[in-house]
């Protein structure tokens, strides 16, 4: 099994433009490149008919959509904790297996992240972006342009420059495949178990401008 990546969009708000460029074939395609052979989507509440719409649009000379829908997996259905359903697909993207895996809210994530990923794109709210570091997994930073009172540039800014991660001031699809080849080429600063004051009272800051 190769590599997984796990996509997190947060509990309340779903990001469609960010899932539709991780589902795309240019993605796909790239993921394939750099070993990736999973995909975990955790794509929020309210989200679930346009996701399963969206994998079922899937297919083109160079992604094959398989017809079974629940796929035999590594990972167990009862692995994760959530009331929503769980929704397969399995795609042979360039002769190379992918497996999709979407939910809408999961109750253990941090397991997930601990004991099966590899990268995250996540979007950049200040709780997502903390969970991410503090479990020490390389993470792409992605700000929702699309929201009112928006501070997420802000912060993913502030994480960037300390290093701790790579971001991108909107989901765009050239953006995010540079950020991509660049996690595996480039190592970030270790996150802090613990964190000063003056950090924590920053991001308050930033989140409440």
């Amino acid at each position: 099994m190769g590599k997984t990546l796990f996509v997190s969009c947060g509990a309340t708000v779903p990001f469609p433009r960010l899932i539709e460029i991780v589902v795309s074939e240019p993605f796909l395609v790239e993921l394939t490149n750099l070993q990736y052979s999973r995909i975990i989507l955790q794509y929020g509440k309210g989200y679930t008919a346009a996701f399963q719409t969206l994998l079922d649009s899937l297919g083109s000379s160079k992604i094959e959509v398989r017809e079974e829908k629940h796929p035999s997996t590594t990972i167990q259905d009862s692995v994760f904790v959530t009331d929503s359903s769980i929704l397969h697909r399995s795609l042979n993207v360039n002769d190379v297996a992918v497996e999709v895996i979407g939910i809408e809210f999961l109750s253990n994530i941090q397991d997930i992240i601990t004991n099966y990923t590899d990268l995250i794109i996540s979007h950049s709210g200040t709780g997502s972006i903390l969970d991410a570091l503090r479990l020490h997994k390389p993470l792409i930073a992605v700000v929702n342009d699309s929201l009112m009172d928006n501070h997420q540039l802000q912060i993913a800014q502030k994480f960037e420059a300390l290093n701790y991660l790579w971001s991108c001031s909107s989901p765009n699809l050239p953006d995010l495949i540079d950020r991509l080849q660049r996690s595996t080429a480039e190592t970030k600063a270790t996150f802090p178990n613990t964190y000063n004051t003056d950090f924590q009272n920053l991001l308050l800051d930033l989140a409440n401008k």
